[in-house]
């Protein structure tokens, strides 16, 4: 059974961060294909039917609820569509997919998905039933399969729009206050907005007056049972528990090496140097380009420690974050 990939009107809606089983991923909503007549080829132009897709996501449910791949120009698999947020409506096939964080490419496309370049879906499927009109040169598809969604930057329907795009910031106030986990997790249930009161798995808040803030208490207990994780674990939560600490003005307790003095700097290639600014979350990846080739131009003859600058960036990113 061959394979397709067409790009039918699908437009990613919402851009916004999760946890999913103690991974970072990066939610894309929107529509994998809509009902819409596609540009064609040098044949026939293709159109699915609602209903297309009813058997293959009944099968899917079957099949363990196997996810639905979520990939990169139709590439490299950097994450999935879990099967109960796929559906179809009057619109077209939608989805919410999770790109895994961890995975560098994931990282790169959900930065981009941000940024609003990559603004499009595309659908791999394959057909089980169709029919065609030669006179239109339209083919009708009316079941299809479908393999994987893909996140494209090249929207091939002109009537493909997007509704939405946005981010969350999930930076609360920080208030300090005595934390008691399981009366703050109550409290925290019945509030709409609950998911922004955890750092993965790790209850990082409480309600004070009908707002959700976050409690320094809570921060630091969370962060002991962080470093309890095995290492490969806990670089997932270091990076936003470390925004609070900026945040909070004292020292992490993760002890991330997030300045690097100018003798071990010129050791490293810029690249390298580039991705530890990038990894302790502070740098934006122009800024931390910018910062490496500026190392690497130090002269030899100038020993003066760079962390100094470095933490002077730092504290100017805390002060307008």
């Amino acid at each position: 059974m061959s394979i397709e990939t067409k790009q039918f009107g699908g437009a990613l809606l919402e851009v916004k961060q999760d946890d999913r089983n103690g991974i970072p991923v990066g939610i894309i909503k929107g529509y994998i294909a809509t009902w819409d007549i596609d540009r064609g080829d040098y044949w026939y132009k293709d159109q699915f039917v609602k209903g297309a897709f009813k058997k293959s996501i009944s099968d899917h449910k079957k099949n363990d609820n196997r996810q639905i791949r979520l990939k990169d120009h139709h590439g490299r698999t950097v994450g999935g569509f879990p099967i109960e947020s796929v559906k179809e409506d009057d619109v077209g096939l939608y989805g919410e997919g999770e790109i895994n964080l961890d995975v560098q490419q994931g990282k790169e496309l959900y930065s981009l998905a941000k940024q609003g370049v990559i603004t499009e879906f595309s659908i791999g499927f394959s057909i089980v039933v169709s029919e065609k009109n030669e006179d239109k040169k339209i083919r009708t598809i009316k079941e299809a399969i479908v393999w994987e969604g893909s996140a494209v930057d090249e929207p091939m329907n002109p009537n493909a729009k997007i509704t939405e795009v946005k981010s969350v910031n999930t930076l609360l106030e920080i208030i300090e206050l005595d934390f008691n986990h399981d009366e703050a997790k109550a409290r925290i249930e019945d509030h709409d907005k609950k998911e922004s009161a955890y750092i993965g798995k790790f209850l990082i808040a409480d309600v004070v007056d009908s707002e959700i803030k976050a409690v320094q208490d809570a921060l630091f207990s969370s962060a002991d049972m962080v470093k309890q994780l095995p290492e490969n674990e806990q670089k997932q939560y270091i990076v936003e528990f470390e925004k609070y600490y900026a945040k909070m003005g004292i020292e992490s307790p993760f002890n991330v090496k997030s300045v690097i003095d100018a003798e071990t700097a010129r050791n490293m290639k810029p690249r390298e140097v580039e991705r530890v600014l990038k990894e302790t979350g502070m740098f934006s990846g122009k800024a931390a380009k910018i910062i490496a080739s500026s190392i690497k131009q130090e002269p030899e003859s100038q020993k003066e420690d760079f962390s100094n600058l470095l933490n002077e960036l730092k504290s100017l990113n805390k002060a307008i974050s």
